[in-house]
């Protein structure tokens, strides 16, 4: 789903496209964590065909967080040499909150260096506050080959809890890159790709494979670098 983090992917088809994709974490864990995003985007169809535009809503919640945003997505398409390239912007906003009510602090002897019951910079009570938010993407096709480059929170939104808390959501970097091949049987295709993420303290990287049948049907296997191995069907 990569209009879901690059809002320059959006379009990208030539028609209506719409996503819903819901996720399940550390199932069994309290606060395990739920994430649930919702594209719908469109080219429009006017003049000469350069401009796309779409939404895009996020609900995700992990430990203590919850944080929600609302973007609109715009992304203007431009011949360049053999492929296309579009540039894409995401303005929105960005709701996060906290639940410290909920905070239960470990059980450790005081000390002259710790004291576990006044830890300012941890919340007591629940907060919850609302940022504009600004992502930016670009996103090349050049025949079968794609590859795309994205940025969240480009803005570095500040979101105010009180007068004496705030919280600034990390800029996340992305890219992605594959390939389409078609086998000597045209009813096969194969679709390798990579996305690399991070957040400029810590990284993440994907090398997948999928498989198609007929384009209706399709599966294949993704590792998670030093993380995970995911089945796709």
């Amino acid at each position: 789903n990569a209009p879901g983090f690059n809002p320059a992917a959006i379009g990208r088809e030539g028609m209506l496209d719409v996503t819903g994709q819901h996720r399940l974490q550390w199932i069994g864990m309290p606060n395990g964590g739920t994430t649930t995003w919702f594209n719908l985007h469109t080219p429009l169809k006017m003049g000469d065909d350069k401009h796309r535009i779409g939404i895009r809503f996020g609900n995700d919640r992990v430990g203590l967080f919850t944080n929600q945003g609302f973007h609109l997505q715009y992304a203007y398409r431009l011949k360049v040499g053999k492929g296309n390239l579009q540039l894409g912007v995401q303005p929105g906003f960005l709701s996060v909150g906290f639940s410290g009510d909920s905070v239960r602090m470990p059980n450790n002897p005081t000390s002259e260096y710790h004291d576990t019951g006044a830890d300012p910079a941890i919340p007591t009570s629940a907060l919850q506050g609302l940022g504009f938010d600004l992502g930016a993407g670009a996103w090349y096709t050049r025949g079968n080959l794609y590859a795309g480059l994205s940025i969240s929170h480009l803005n570095a939104p500040v979101i105010t809890w009180s007068d004496e808390q705030d919280f600034t959501p990390a800029s996340t970097l992305y890219f992605t890159g594959g390939y389409e091949k078609t086998l000597r049987n045209p009813l096969y295709v194969l679709k390798p790709s990579v996305l690399v993420q991070t957040d400029f303290t810590a990284w993440m990287a994907e090398l997948s494979l999928l498989g198609y049948y007929k384009r209706q049907y399709w599966g294949g296997i993704s590792y998670r670098i030093g993380n995970a191995v995911v089945l796709m069907a």
